[in-house]
């Protein structure tokens, strides 16, 4: 049986922030070959590792296993060290 699942994404992208910060994921995963740099990435990491973590705990979900994927799962492992 097919289950209806969220699905949540994160930008930056808001008016709040400045230019810089709205362009951390305006394209993800940049390396140097296509313009972007190591400080970018570990910026990308941290915005959707820690703040993907961070977004969960705030709407409620209580997570029990996260699938981690790419490089952006150091970032969800910080975080739950954090919290103990």
């Amino acid at each position: 049986m097919a289950q209806n699942k969220n699905v949540i994404l994160l930008d930056a992208d808001n008016p709040k922030n400045g230019s810089l910060e709205k362009s951390n994921t305006k394209i993800l995963y940049a390396g140097s070959d296509v313009g972007g740099n190591t400080d970018q990435r570990i910026v990308q990491d941290l915005i959707l590792g820690l703040g993907g973590y961070k977004a969960l705990k705030l709407l409620g979900y209580d997570v029990a296993i996260y699938h981690l994927n790419e490089g952006y799962g150091w970032a969800v492992f910080i975080a739950q060290i954090q919290e103990g």
